[in-house]
């Protein structure tokens, strides 16, 4: 098992472009430009810290979503886990990898403060 500098990505359902002075147009900041490096480092956590035992499902447990602050467990399957973090409005989430722990905190209009989400390894299965 190889140990990973911590790294964190972000992306945002808010895109940006810029129109420079010679008519060229940029877009970035766009959550599906963005979601790739995301998926990445998702993969990067699978292949390097994975327990042999592994079947494929993750747990997201979750704390302060949402205006009421609610925490809550999720059973997803590996590549189910940005759809479990999406919410249905505009948002920014930032996932980490940090020595083998992955982590997401969501911001948005109803969590300014941030929803902070724990994901692991888990063979139960999935609730969703």
């Amino acid at each position: 098992m190889k140990t990973i500098a911590a790294e964190s990505y972000g992306i945002s359902t808010e895109c940006h472009c810029y129109d420079d002075d010679s008519g060229y147009e940029w877009c970035g900041g766009c959550y599906e430009d963005d979601k790739r490096e995301v998926l990445i480092l998702i993969e990067r956590w699978v292949n390097n810290y994975a327990p042999e035992s592994w079947e494929g499902n993750v747990a997201i447990d979750a704390k302060g979503m949402g205006w009421q602050r609610v925490s809550g467990r999720a059973i997803v399957d590996m590549t189910d886990i940005l759809p479990a973090l999406r919410i249905n409005g505009d948002y920014r989430l930032v996932v980490t990898l940090d020595g083998g722990e992955l982590s997401a905190v969501r911001s948005s209009h109803d969590e300014p403060c941030g929803a902070s989400f724990r994901i692991t390894f888990t063979n139960e299965e999935s609730n969703q």
